[in-house]
């Protein structure tokens, strides 16, 4: 009986031994933190809420070296992305997984409205712009090929309409001057038109009048054509010059035959191209008259376009320079706007006013005198107040034909520096624009 009293003390303090060893044995396995949820606003700043227990946060940037921090924002840069654990204590939580990736991608910037602007070293001039529709318009300028250097190219960008207003695209090349031993090497100005105008098997719906000299000193102007299918394609030159000028005869230190402006007048392939004519006399306005739909049989006929009626001029007979046009066919009216003349007297020789004007369609297949030029508009420097003092070679914004726009008259002109202010003057050759509401 005592061995077994013994065995069963023995027996009833080995259990309760386990039991306290059992019950010592609480242990408890860390808890594993929430994963952050990212978020990324409009201005790249990644966030996500505070997670319980956490004593930091890592992240990284791209997949990139891990990075801790004590706060539950990071700003990114546009394209970046950022994933985000929550950090523990190492012993009661452990860290999160990484969140899902999360990326900035910046809003694209607000297009810029109204004409472009030239970058530096460059300038913009000679503009011609026509609108193809209520969304389209095609902007025609003479620019320089390489930055500081006035070796000139003709230049085109697509305009299209946005609620704020017309955004101009990437400049794209149209014309550029010929090789040394060609008639165009050094080019000037142009003007383009919609139309129909076959070449052989091809057909082309687009044509660029542009005046151009194989005189280094800018002299002796005669004008060419051009084609296209698009206007933004590639454009194909005609071999010779439509208009031509011979300076053995008319004078080599003369301009020569420049600033075309082309209209087609049925909307077919009836060019009417204007031009300013300039000679040891003065600068005359001419036009001359093609049907154009077969390129390789080109024949017109040219006049010479009065100046007489109210126009506004400072020389004995009234000048009629670097002038644009426009047909307004409901009224059987064209209507110019033109440089004043003279033009001023220090650097640059550019004028600093233009002059609106129309005159009756039937007035300019007439000798006889008419009531010629009625002036719309003189526009000076002053009237203006752009901060410039010179003010030339304006166009009208015409349709794609070369006729009138329903409504106001919108002018695009040009205005630069003089030399006193600017040495490098012709470099900040810029468009703007002005617009006419009759009264």
């Amino acid at each position: 009986m005592k061995k077994f009293a013994k065995f069963f003390a023995v027996a009833l303090v080995a259990v309760m031994a386990l039991s306290v060893l059992v019950a010592c044995d609480t242990t408890k396995e860390p808890t594993k933190l929430a994963t952050p949820v990212v978020t990324v606003d409009e201005n790249g700043v990644a966030s996500w809420k505070a997670i319980d227990n956490a004593k930091a946060y890592a992240y990284k940037i791209d997949g990139g070296k891990e990075t801790v921090i004590n706060k539950t924002s990071v700003t990114l840069t546009n394209g970046q992305s950022i994933t985000v654990k929550a950090v523990g204590n190492g012993t009661d939580y452990t860290d999160s997984d990484y969140s899902a990736a999360a990326t900035y991608k910046a809003a694209d910037p607000k297009p810029t409205t109204g004409l472009p602007t030239p970058a530096a070293g460059f300038y913009m001039t000679n503009a011609d712009l026509v609108q193809e529709n209520d969304t389209t318009r095609y902007l025609v300028y003479t620019t320089n090929e390489t930055a500081a250097d006035n070796y000139n190219r003709i230049a085109i960008r697509k305009g299209v309409k946005t609620d704020d207003g017309w955004v101009y695209g990437e400049e794209s090349v149209a014309v550029e001057g010929g090789d040394d031993n060609a008639w165009d090497t050094y080019i000037g100005s142009a003007s383009i038109v919609k139309g129909t105008f076959a070449k052989g098997e091809e057909t082309y719906n687009w044509l660029i009048a542009y005046c151009a000299t194989n005189d280094a000193e800018d002299r002796a102007f005669q004008i060419g054509i051009a084609v296209a299918k698009d206007p933004m394609g590639t454009w194909t030159k005609l071999d010779a010059p439509v208009i031509t000028f011979d300076k053995n005869t008319y004078g080599a230190t003369s301009m020569g035959c420049y600033a075309p402006s082309v209209v087609n007048y049925n909307k077919e392939s009836g060019i009417r191209l204007f031009y300013t004519y300039e000679d040891t006399y003065g600068h005359f306005a001419y036009l001359w008259d093609a049907n154009l739909a077969d390129l390789t049989k080109i024949d017109g006929q040219k006049a010479m376009l009065p100046t007489n009626g109210n126009l506004s001029g400072g020389d004995a007979e009234l000048m009629f320079p670097n002038a644009d046009f426009a047909y307004d066919e409901a009224n059987k009216k064209f209507v110019a706007v033109k440089d004043y003349s003279p033009s001023a007297g220090t650097k640059p020789n550019y004028a600093d006013r233009f002059e609106l004007a129309e005159i009756a369609e039937k007035e300019l297949y007439t000798i006889e005198i008419g009531k010629g030029w009625t002036s719309l508009k003189l526009w000076d420097t002053f009237d203006l107040d752009n901060g410039y003092e010179r003010a030339y070679s304006a166009c009208i914004v015409s349709d794609a034909y070369g006729h009138l726009l329903a409504g106001d008259i919108e002018l695009v002109y040009n205005v630069c520096d003089t030399a006193e202010a600017n040495a490098d003057y012709l470099y900040s050759q810029k468009l703007m624009t002005v617009t006419y509401t009759a009264e």
